[in-house]
């Protein structure tokens, strides 16, 4: 143990390097740890005056624009209260399968959702022309079908996308970046978590890609989620903390 007393004589700086050294040898190391997360909920909003149509319990997702242009998003959120509050987000990938396509290559963005919203009973099956809302559902002017609207018709969320990817043909692709792990982060530590929006190109008609939703039948094409975090080591802060103390005081003398 290092003694204070025997520190009297040496410069606050040398305390300080003495005590983060002593840090680094008493503390024990962050542990590391890996989660894979299926999604909670997931729905697609389809554009629609009346806001009317939903496909909480469908199969697919939907996102970008139909050759009338008439848009679609899709929206997914993931259950985050596994991972401990204090932990450091320290990598997350979502991976989503494509399962049908009508265009080549387009950009696909993750939007953080800015407010809650619902999955219900609607089943568009393997039709993207969406199927009457049940109440609860997301739809494109309901955050809540028979309850609250949108602030926006077409949903709630930050307009920089949190990650972007090229998607093609049908795959697995995936989602990752320092900014969809500042949102994985948010929600661990307590902020507001409502999932992402995933939008395609809107410019554009023909440009709708089919991703596979929770409910696919098919378990390995579910939406997935990894993420990588640490446990900050016990006693590592205390310690740091007792050394700049002790510096403050030296230099109060």
């Amino acid at each position: 143990m290092l003694s204070i007393c025997a520190m009297r004589g040496v410069s606050g700086l040398a305390v300080a390097a003495a005590v983060v050294a002593f840090a680094g040898v008493a503390a024990t190391p962050a542990l590391g740890q890996s989660i894979s997360l299926g999604a909670a909920a997931d729905n697609t909003l389809f554009q629609d005056t009346l806001g009317g149509l939903s496909s909480g319990a469908g199969q697919f997702l939907y996102a970008g624009t139909l050759n009338n242009g008439s848009i679609r998003r899709g929206v997914v959120r993931f259950d985050v209260s596994a991972i401990p509050a204090g932990a450091v987000v320290t990598g997350a990938t979502l991976r989503l399968h494509m399962s049908r396509s009508v265009s080549s290559g387009e950009e696909i963005g993750l939007h953080r959702m800015t407010r809650s919203w619902g999955e219900a009973g609607s089943n568009s099956g393997q039709s993207g022309a969406g199927a009457p809302a049940q109440a609860g559902d997301a739809t494109w002017l309901h955050a809540f079908s028979g309850g609250a609207t949108w602030t926006n018709a077409g949903g709630d969320f930050v307009s920089a996308a949190s990650a972007t990817t090229i998607v093609g043909g049908e795959a697995f692709y995936t989602w990752s970046s320092s900014d969809l792990i500042a949102d994985v982060q948010s929600w661990v530590s307590g902020g507001g978590n409502f999932g992402w929006a995933v939008l395609g190109n809107e410019l554009i008609g023909q440009t709708v890609k089919r991703f596979d939703s929770r409910e696919n039948s098919n378990a390995s094409f579910r939406p997935d989620l990894t993420i990588t975090y640490v446990i900050p080591a016990p006693g590592t802060a205390l310690v740091a903390g007792a050394g700049l103390a002790l510096v403050a005081r030296r230099r109060r003398r």
